[in-house]
């Protein structure tokens, strides 16, 4: 009589449910996964705006001290670039995003008060660019620019005015 190899049908019957096995966990692993990719997209969206309303009150208080001079508030022709920097979100990690932020400032209305105060509405921008990263694993299809607008009253009180 003939005696079988049973060792190389167990390997092969061991390979088949091993590959059963992961056919069969995948999908059920791409749903939360798409899910944490949701989160973390959530998650830079809130970081941007967080970041943009600090860029906001750092420009609102430089108006207020008056460190940003007026001719660069009344310029008519474009956006004036106040500053421009790289942030990174505060997650750590291999979903940390890296993006350039840049912040600027344009006179939108203007016109002279009764009094004869200088008034502008101003629109502050500002955008976050996200810098390419190689190996972070959540791949977005195109890396969206993000930005925010805020509109802001700026008026300049005449000297006669301050002097009373």
């Amino acid at each position: 009589m003939l005696k079988k190899n049973k060792k190389n049908s167990l390997l092969l019957e061991l390979l088949i449910a091993l590959t059963l096995v992961v056919l069969c966990v995948l999908p059920l692993a791409r749903a939360p996964l798409g899910l944490l990719k949701g989160e973390i997209l959530a998650f830079q969206r809130m970081e941007t705006i967080r970041m943009s309303e600090i860029a906001l009150a750092t420009t609102l208080a430089k108006l207020y001290k008056n460190e940003i001079p007026w001719e660069l508030i009344s310029r008519s022709e474009g956006p004036t670039l106040l500053f421009q920097e790289n942030v990174s979100t505060i997650m750590d990690g291999a979903c940390q995003q890296a993006f350039t932020q840049t912040c600027t400032l344009q006179t939108i209305k203007q016109r002279e008060g009764k009094n004869g105060e200088d008034m502008r509405l101003v629109k502050i921008t500002v955008s976050f660019e996200p810098t390419p990263q190689k190996d972070l694993w959540l791949k977005r299809k195109k890396a969206k620019k993000m930005s925010y607008f805020y509109e802001v009253f700026v008026s300049k009180i005449p000297d006669q005015i301050l002097s009373l």
